[in-house]
């Protein structure tokens, strides 16, 4: 059975408690967590340690972040934490991300950026509560100014993580499970008549069966045969379209009338 595979990225020895946690919660909901030290990253021959973790993440469905108060070892030859790292490799695969960081760490990120710009004040002189490496900061500025996908949430306890999965992950296949009945409603809008008798039309001039997903997603015929063959070339009178391995030669007045009905089935004038 395949279910969600959900990457868990953070530094080991200060979250290693919730990494457990949160592990325990995802398999408990039915999905398969990815940690590192659950030998869960596929060492693949021939690649470094750091590039099969990485290459992990794209394999994923979902990506978690954990904020703690170490930023954590970084990769041989690379100025970002592994953790970093990851979480940039999440972004670039366009997973969705859950990012969360530690609510004593976070009151010390309020601290640095009140102070960062203060001329008056030496920031390398500045002592925090939690944090001692400033670069846990940086990461928190990056993960909150992206323009898209920039929530982070804070956290005291572990049950505030689980409660807040719990809600987006519901919300999430909420809006998974009504797409199918969108694409009902938008089926029905089409008139079968009209549909079927455009199937013969252009099943007679011989272009393959179209469906009705295929009317959908394209506003005119031509873009539709566009998106379909393989070439369209202008004769002068006629158009030939490869499509498949065949080649049909329809005349342009033929395509006119099928545009024309294409257009009506879809509604417009």
């Amino acid at each position: 059975m395949v279910v969600p595979r959900v990457f868990i990225s953070s530094t080991y020895y200060d979250l290693r408690h919730v990494r457990n946690a949160i592990n325990e919660f995802i398999e408990f909901i039915g999905f398969q967590p990815v940690l590192s030290e659950q030998f869960d990253v596929f060492y693949e021959h021939g690649k470094s340690a750091q590039k099969s973790c990485l290459d992990e993440i794209k394999k994923c469905d979902m990506y978690i972040l954990i904020i703690g108060t170490r930023y954590g070892t970084t990769f041989p030859n690379d100025s970002l934490s592994i953790t970093h790292r990851e979480y940039r490799e999440a972004v670039q695969a366009k997973l969705p991300i859950f990012a969360f960081v530690d609510k004593y760490v976070y009151d010390d990120y309020r601290i640095y950026c009140q102070n960062k710009n203060n001329l008056d004040v030496e920031s390398s002189k500045i002592k925090y509560s939690n944090v001692r490496e400033i670069e846990v900061f940086q990461f928190i500025s990056e993960v909150e100014n992206r323009e898209t996908d920039n929530a982070l949430i804070c956290f005291d306890q572990i049950s505030e993580i689980k409660d807040y999965l719990r809600k987006q992950l519901a919300k999430m296949f909420k809006e998974k499970a009504l797409q199918p009945l969108v694409e009902i409603e938008e089926v029905a809008e089409i008139d079968m008549e009209e549909y079927q008798n455009f199937v013969n039309n252009v099943n007679i001039v011989g272009i393959p069966s179209i469906k009705i997903s295929d009317i959908q997603n394209n506003d005119s015929f031509l873009e539709l045969l566009k998106s379909r063959a393989d070439s369209i070339d202008d004769l002068g009178t006629d158009i030939r379209i490869s499509i498949g391995g065949s080649i049909v030669n329809i005349g342009k007045e033929i395509i006119s009338l099928l545009s024309e009905q294409y257009q009506q089935m879809k509604g417009g004038d």
